[in-house]
């Protein structure tokens, strides 16, 4: 007993020590699953923890410096001992363009702010227009009745097979949304609620169909619009 005691000892000193000194300081910050730009600005972000040894590395740190970065999502971390910190990244996806005046946002799925655009970047994505009292920040995320709720609603247009078709995302003042479409059509869809079941609905239609101004699937089991038969197939 009293050998093993003095064992159990022993590795507890050696770890303590292990943390107090350089043994296991960190030299090396890798970054996997973004780009050549991100994972540059992780690294300075992160250059606080160099030094700091992987045996006393608080994760909350890790997350914290990290999660400055507008672009970054999530981070996760692993010790590659000696000296190395590896950090796995989930970087934020645009989803469309805020603009408010002649200013310009790409945010993300989240409704993140990721970066200041001029106003005619990035046209491949859906606009949404925001009250010129909306308090915009880099980094920070767009609030409820200033864009959160066009986010939202964007989200399944992708998934129900309008990626790259929608142009502008509105939501009315009682909650109604609708989306403009390229080509000119409106796709109303009512309250947000079944959003992606009221575009599949949409996009089976248009498939189908010649459709001309407006297209209302509110109530996606009876759905109304104005069709040319002799366009339609």
């Amino acid at each position: 007993m009293a050998v093993g005691l003095a064992l159990a000892v022993a590795a507890v000193g050696g770890y303590v020590a292990a943390r107090e000194t350089s043994a296991f300081a960190i030299t090396t910050i890798e970054v996997r699953g973004t780009d050549a730009e991100v994972a540059s600005d992780l690294r300075r972000a992160l250059e606080p923890l160099v030094g700091t040894s992987l045996l006393s590395l608080v994760p909350k740190d890790v997350e914290r410096l990290a999660l400055t970065l507008p672009r970054v999502a999530s981070v996760h971390y692993d010790r590659a001992f000696p000296h190395a910190l590896v950090l796995r990244v989930e970087a934020e996806q645009p989803i469309a363009v805020a603009r408010s005046g002649t200013a310009a946002w790409l945010v993300s799925s989240g409704g993140r702010v990721i970066e200041k655009l001029a106003p005619g970047a990035r046209l491949g994505l859906p606009r949404l227009w925001l009250p010129r009292s909306a308090d915009v920040r880099i980094g920070t995320t767009l609030a409820a009745g200033a864009g959160a709720d066009e986010i939202a609603a964007l989200v399944p247009v992708r998934r129900a097979g309008f990626g790259g078709r929608v142009t502008t995302v509105r939501r009315a003042a009682d909650g109604r949304v609708s989306y403009r479409l390229r080509g000119g059509v409106e796709v109303r869809a009512g309250r947000p609620v079944e959003l992606r079941l009221k575009l599949v609905v949409a996009a089976r239609i248009l498939r189908q169909n010649a459709v001309r101004e407006y297209l209302d699937v509110s109530v996606p089991s009876r759905p109304v619009g104005l069709i040319d038969p002799q366009l339609s197939g």
